[in-house]
């Protein structure tokens, strides 16, 4: 396996593929409750734009993309209405007494995992991978996780996110928010 950032339109294209196989509407209850889910779809104008931002991981394994993390910068707070309301909630927390808002922190926008490299350490070898491209830039990387997606809650936590807060959203969906302190 091959860790590497999202280069190529034909990269973008893999990715979005990965993505729509593994979003909540793909899959059956089952698969939901075992291996977790995504909740946003992305198209390839908007992963044009957020590949022109910020380094988007990816991991690759014999040509083929296999999992992926987004890098979101606060700058894109309104490109996707369904995030909006995390990025109003983030304004309103603190980690260890300073407010989120007067830190730097990069959103961790989404995982994915191949069903074929689930179990293997490779969302780990993903996240340290963000962690590398993005930490002497960012103190925190953030992320919101649903409650009901606890394979996803404990794999952040193997790595180093913590709690910080929960929320409910206006569609009524309970989410924790979690972040990494990447100056630990």
């Amino acid at each position: 396996m091959e860790i590497s950032i999202l280069k190529t339109q034909e990269d973008i294209e893999q990715m979005l593929v990965l993505q729509a196989e593994n979003l909540e509407e793909a899959l059956s209850a089952n698969d939901v409750q075992q291996d977790g889910f995504l909740t946003v779809k992305h198209d390839l104008a908007l992963m044009e734009e957020m590949v022109a931002k910020e380094p988007q991981v990816i991991i690759k394994d014999q040509g083929k993309i296999v999992a992926y993390v987004l890098a979101m910068p606060r700058s894109m707070r309104n490109t996707i209405p369904i995030l909006i309301p995390f990025f109003d909630q983030l304004d309103l927390i603190s980690y260890q007494q300073t407010p989120l808002k007067d830190c730097t922190y990069v959103l961790n926008g989404q995982v994915c995992v191949a069903r074929s490299h689930r179990g293997k350490g490779t969302f780990d070898m993903l996240l340290r991978g963000m962690q590398h491209y993005l930490s002497e830039k960012y103190q925190y990387c953030v992320t919101e996780i649903a409650h009901r997606n606890a394979r996803s809650i404990r794999a952040h936590e193997r790595v180093g996110f913590q709690t910080i807060d929960s929320y409910t959203s206006p569609e009524g969906e309970h989410w924790a928010v979690v972040l990494w302190d990447w100056q630990k």
